[in-house]
C-alpha cells in the first residue's frame, strides 16, 4: 500500500477567492502493509491537490492519491481533505501549517483487500529569493490500518509515519516547480521501525505572494485653461 510522505507544497496560500493546484510524485514510498522483510513499495506515488482560498491566509484543499507504475500509469488509491494556513509572511521567507484527514485502499481481488485511514499535520518554511524558493518541511501522520489478505498480519493495527522534506523550488510567474528529497521513518504494530529516502518532483500553480506590486503612476494634472486662470486667451 504505497503512500507519498513528502510535503513539497508551498508555505503560502492562494488568497481569498483564488484557486491553486499542486501535483507531486515520489519514489520509492512507504508501504503501510510493510513487515520486517519488506519495508517499502517499489512504485512511485503521486498526489494531486486542488485548493481554494476561503480567507486571505487559509485555503481548503482536496487531494487525490495514486500509485504510479513505471512513474506514469496511475492506479487510484485514495484521497484526503484538509486546511492550509499561511502563518508567517516576511520579505524573504514564509511559514505555513497544514492538516488533513484521508484514506487509501488496495484491492487484490480474491487475495483480499486492505485499507488505511490517516491524519496528517505538517509545517513548512520556505525562502523567497527572487525565483529561488528553497523549502524545508516536516510531517507527522498517524494511521489506522485494516488488512484482510490471508497473512499473519491480518486484522487492525496502528502506525506512525514521520517525514522531513527538503525542496529546491523555483518560481516562474504563477508556477512553482522543483525536485525534492524526503526522509521517512515508519513504525507500526507489525514493524518496529523502517526508514527510507525518496526523491520526487513537484509542480504547482498558485498566486505569487512575493510578486512585486505594479504601481501605475498618477496622470499629470492638466494645465489650467486661460479662462480659469484669469488670463486673456492666446491667439
Amino acid at each position: 500500500m504505497p503512500v507519498a510522505s513528502g510535503t513539497p507544497q508551498a508555505a503560502t496560500t492562494a488568497g481569498r477567492g483564488n484557486a491553486s493546484f499542486n501535483a507531486a510524485a515520489e519514489m520509492p514510498t512507504i508501504d503501510l502493509l510493510a513487515d520486517d522483510q519488506d519495508d517499502f513499495a517499489p512504485v512511485a506515488a503521486g498526489v494531486i491537490t486542488a485548493g481554494y482560498g476561503i480567507t486571505e491566509h487559509t485555503d481548503i484543499e482536496a487531494s487525490a492519491e495514486a500509485a504510479l507504475y513505471f512513474f506514469l500509469v496511475p492506479l487510484p488509491t485514495g484521497g484526503s481533505i484538509g486546511l492550509r494556513h499561511h502563518l508567517v509572511h516576511a520579505d524573504t521567507y514564509d511559514v505555513g501549517i497544514a492538516a488533513r484527514v484521508g484514506g487509501v485502499t488496495v484491492d487484490d481481488g480474491d487475495a483480499g483487500s486492505a485499507s488505511a485511514v490517516y491524519g496528517a499535520a505538517s509545517v513548512v518554511g520556505q525562502g523567497a529569493f527572487g525565483t529561488f524558493r528553497p523549502l524545508v518541511s516536516g510531517q507527522l501522520m498517524p494511521t489506522m490500518i485494516d488488512q484482510q489478505l490471508g497473512t499473519s498480519s491480518d486484522g487492525s493495527s496502528t502506525g506512525l509515519v514521520a517525514s522531513a522534506t527538503v525542496g529546491l523550488m523555483f518560481q516562474v510567474g504563477q508556477f512553482q516547480i522543483g525536485p525534492y528529497l524526503t526522509g521517512t521513518a515508519f513504525s507500526s504494530d507489525a514493524v518496529e521501525r523502517n526508514g527510507l529516502v525518496s526523491g520526487g518532483l513537484s509542480f504547482a500553480y498558485r498566486p505569487d505572494r512575493h510578486a512585486a506590486a505594479v504601481v501605475v503612476p498618477a496622470a499629470a494634472p492638466a494645465p489650467p485653461s486661460p479662462a480659469s486662470s484669469g488670463l486673456p486667451p492666446t491667439r
